[in-house]
C-alpha cells in the first residue's frame, strides 16, 4: 500500500489537482474539523447560502458523494492537513 505522501506525488504529478479559491479553501478545513455551513458562515462573516455553494463547489471540484469524502479526497491530495 503506498503511503499517504506516494499518493500526494502521483496525483500532482498527473496534474489532476483541481484549483481552489481562498473561500473554498477556507470552507474545506473549516468541514475538515466538523464545522457545520452556519459555524462556517459566522466564522467568515458570509452567509449560510454563500457557504453552501462552496460546498456544492468543492464537492463538485473533488467529485466527492459527500462532505465527509471531500475531506478525505482533500486529505489525500495534499490540499488540508490535519492537526
Amino acid at each position: 500500500m503506498a503511503s499517504a505522501e506516494e499518493c500526494r506525488r502521483e496525483i500532482r504529478s498527473l496534474g489532476t489537482v483541481p484549483s481552489f479559491t481562498p473561500r473554498e479553501l477556507q470552507t474545506l478545513r473549516a468541514l475538515s474539523q466538523g464545522w457545520i455551513d452556519r459555524e462556517i458562515a459566522r466564522m467568515l462573516g458570509l452567509r449560510e447560502r454563500t457557504i453552501n455553494h462552496y460546498v456544492q463547489s468543492i464537492l463538485g471540484k473533488l467529485s466527492a458523494n459527500n462532505r465527509t469524502h471531500a475531506v478525505i479526497q482533500a486529505l489525500r491530495m495534499g490540499l488540508i492537513e490535519t492537526e
